[in-house]
């Protein structure tokens, strides 16, 4: 029976039979990046020839490759022995050959080849011959390479053979290979023409790919952070990330699944050192230590993610230091780290004191999954932890951060029992525990929350993070929304606005509500008038012993032509002047010459300019305005709650006529004079 010499996990099924398990002997540090004499490096199949080559695979004759010859079935067998690493004792040879009147254990040229692949089940002759010299024809490889690689194992589409002369008992092998694209030619296989020796080196390369078998050319091991990390103590796991990236031969990601090694040498191990993987467990060595001790068969195993890379993590006890050695256990020693593994080390690192540099801030749900958004109703959180030198977060170190809390939006948010109402601020502190400081809240309406983050006592720099509550399909009493939406001649007929809130489409009457517009209650006409454009409305649903209350955002209207509701997004309120949509769309309604552009932009004015800032100033022009003086500026109201909205259509005709070389304007400029005098300002290009 076989033995096995080296193990390598493949991504498919295990190759050939079941007692033959696959390695592939590891490329030379300093593989030849020449192929032979008679293979130039413009032939298709100089990278498969030279990847044979340098694996040891192919060896050539008398110096040469011979790539336009015919490949004989004993060539085959002894290039199938190397690729699979087939292994036979002695006794095995003969009893493999008493099936084969033309192969004698004693003299035949390829007697050994030809016993191991008949014991792994690849050969098994014709009527008692093996044919050694005969040359192999393109059908029949593809029964080889199927046999060999377990091919017909891995999934994959199929896709259409139309070629008709393929032998029926190969045709389904030959379909296993176009299934792969190990070959293309499925109009016209040449079932029956011989294969040359250059086109079976490519097949075997990329059946060795298909089956996940990867010889290993390069570990490229990333040493995350500083080398002084911090140590595992009661405060902090400390420890530091690498990441190692396995690459096979022409640079291909090894399969995801590969196994991959990690050890610590004892002349590079002091004290005690564990290994992380990258969910955060603890891994157990394959000797069963939980942690690294020097010797040889002291290894963890971990396999590649989809991008041909591991992640781990060492923590060490205060003052230990550790380098660790990754490698594929491909060489002679199986279970263990020899000289002939394909391997590699990562920066040497040592464990001390906890230095925390920088922290983590951020907003979560109620599943403590980082999120920007929740459902209006639901509770939320913001974390603060502070972070050593590596990133890692502290545990259990007692701090007390200050959060700067704003209130952006429209409704109260409820934080940790206190109401923070609309457009309110707040400063809180906030005690950790085990290492991190929570600030729990919730809102039943529409809220914008923003929150800074620091801690004064260090010069950690501060944290920003922001958690938006967005409103439902069901609109809740006593709470503001904020929709888009326009009133057309059937909707003043019904007294009703359709209201489009976060997605969701809401039909609200307004005939008994309270109208306002331009910070002013005004009368249903007036409403119905300046309602007749798609605009974004404020509404208040009202309880029992109040009035529903509609708050226009006046439209600037420059020209005609608006955006639909749908495609007006909510304004989203900012501690900054912030343009929040500025949405382009190109239109050639029937009938019209040529195309008109519409422009829509909804915005908020800064966060302690809301109450006193009434007016902003809209500018669109040509990025090059200043020397054309081409631009149209006009005046645009901002509303009580910051907020403004506004568009731009502009039609490249007149009279009727198609105005050539028409030049669309490409740049909005918002321009308001803040509440202490100071003039504030944003542009945006845009293009069609």
């Amino acid at each position: 029976m076989f033995e096995t010499k080296n193990y390598h996990k493949l991504a498919a099924a295990t190759m050939a039979a079941a007692s033959a398990v696959v390695a592939v002997t590891p490329v030379a540090a300093a593989a030849d990046d020449t192929v032979f004499p008679d293979v130039e490096p413009d032939n298709d199949h100089y990278d498969s020839i030279l990847k044979l080559k340098n694996d040891g695979i192919v060896i050539g004759d008398n110096g040469m490759f011979k790539p336009y010859e015919p490949i004989t079935r004993g060539q085959v067998a002894a290039i199938l022995m190397k690729a699979l690493d087939l292994e036979l004792k002695a006794p095995e040879v003969g009893a493999n050959l008493t099936q084969y009147s033309d192969v004698s254990p004693l003299g035949s040229d390829y007697a050994y080849q030809i016993a191991a692949v008949t014991e792994a089940g690849i050969f098994h002759g014709d009527n008692g011959k093996f044919h050694t010299y005969t040359n192999i024809t393109r059908e029949q490889m593809a029964t080889v390479l199927v046999k060999a690689f377990n091919l017909d194992k891995i999934d994959a589409d199929e896709v259409p053979l139309t070629d008709k002369n393929i032998s029926d008992s190969h045709r389904a092998n030959v379909q296993v290979l176009a299934n792969l694209n190990i070959t293309n030619q499925t109009d016209d296989f040449q079932a029956y023409d011989n294969i040359l020796r250059q086109q079976f080196a490519t097949m075997v390369v990329k059946s060795m790919e298909a089956s996940g078998v990867t010889v290993t050319e390069d570990i490229e091991v990333n040493s995350i952070g500083t080398s002084e990390a911090a140590a595992l103590t009661e405060n902090t796991d400390g420890g530091r990330d690498f990441e190692a990236t396995i690459r096979g031969w022409n640079d291909a990601l090894a399969p995801e699944g590969t196994d991959v090694y990690v050890t610590i040498p004892d002349d590079k191990l002091q004290g005690h050192v564990q290994l992380k993987n990258s969910d955060g467990q603890t891994v157990t060595a394959e000797d069963g230590e939980a942690r690294f001790n020097g010797n040889p068969e002291n290894i963890y195993a971990l396999e590649t993610d989809k991008d041909g890379t591991i992640n781990f993590t060492l923590t060490g006890e205060m003052d230990a230091y550790a380098q660790p050695t990754i490698f594929i256990d491909n060489g002679d020693e199986k279970g263990e780290l020899d000289a002939e593994d394909t391997q590699a080390t990562g920066e040497m690192t040592s464990f001390s004191e906890a230095v925390f540099k920088n922290s983590t801030f951020k907003a979560l749900d109620q599943n403590e999954e980082k999120v920007e958004d929740v459902q209006a109703g639901d509770e939320a959180s913001f974390v603060y932890q502070l972070l050593d030198q590596n990133g890692k977060m502290s545990t259990s170190l007692e701090h007390t951060p200050t959060f700067e809390v704003k209130n952006l939006g429209l409704n109260p948010v409820e934080i940790e029992g206190q109401t923070l109402p609309q457009y309110g601020s707040e400063t809180m502190q906030i005690d950790s525990e085990n290492g991190k400081a929570i600030m729990n809240l919730t809102a039943q309406g529409p809220a914008h929350i923003s929150v800074q983050a620091s801690t004064p006592e260090t010069s950690i720099p501060d944290k920003e993070a922001k958690l938006q509550f967005k409103a439902g399909a069901e609109l809740k009493e006593g709470m503001y929304y904020t929709g888009t939406g326009n009133l057309n001649e059937d909707d003043r007929e019904a007294k009703k606005l359709t209201l489009y809130i976060n997605d969701h489409r809401h039909e609200l009457p307004y005939d008994e509500a309270d109208l306002y517009f331009k910070r002013k209650q005004v009368s249903i006409d007036t409403f119905e008038e300046e309602s007749m454009h798609a605009s974004t409305y404020v509404f208040y649903n009202s309880k029992s012993d109040e009035n529903d209350q509609f708050n226009l955002t006046g439209n600037l209207h420059v020209a005609n032509g608006m955006l639909g509701p749908r495609e007006m997004p909510t304004p989203v309120p900012s501690d900054d002047l912030k343009i929040n949509s500025l949405e382009a769309k190109i239109e050639q309604p029937p009938g019209m010459i040529g195309t008109y552009h519409n422009v829509s932009f909804r915005g908020t004015v800064a966060f302690e300019d809301i109450e006193e800032v009434k007016e902003a100033t809209v500018t669109f022009s040509h990025k090059q305005s200043e020397e054309t003086g081409d631009r149209e500026t006009r005046t645009i109201y901002v509303n009580e709650y910051g907020m403004f909205a506004g568009s731009l259509s502009q039609y490249p005709f007149s009279g009727g006529s198609y105005i050539e070389d028409f030049q669309f304007y490409e740049q909005l400029t918002i321009t308001y004079t803040n509440a202490k005098g100071e003039e504030k300002s944003v542009t945006k290009d845009y293009e069609f």
